[in-house]
C-alpha cells in the first residue's frame, strides 16, 4: 500500500493526474473503501485546471496519509 502511495505522490510531483488516480484507485480498493466524492468528480470532469488538480491531489494525499495512520496502515 505503501508503494502505490508513494506513485501517487510522484504522480503529483510530475502533474501525472492518470498516474494519481491510478494509484490512489488502487489504494481505496486495497482498503475496500468508496473514493472520496472530490477524487470521483475530478476524474469524470476533464475540464478541471491543472492547477486545480494539484491542489485536489495534494488534499488528497494529506487526507489519505490521516487515514492510513489512523487504521494503522501507514508505513506497513
Amino acid at each position: 500500500m505503501m508503494t502505490q502511495y508513494y506513485k501517487a505522490q510522484m504522480a503529483m510531483n510530475s502533474h501525472d493526474w492518470e498516474g494519481f488516480l491510478n494509484a490512489v484507485i488502487v489504494i481505496y480498493t486495497e482498503l475496500n473503501e468508496p473514493m472520496p466524492d472530490l477524487l470521483d468528480l475530478c476524474a469524470s470532469k476533464e475540464k478541471v485546471s491543472d492547477e486545480e488538480k494539484v491542489r485536489i491531489m495534494a488534499k488528497e494525499l494529506i487526507r489519505l496519509q490521516n487515514h492510513l495512520k489512523e487504521l494503522g496502515k501507514w508505513m506497513k
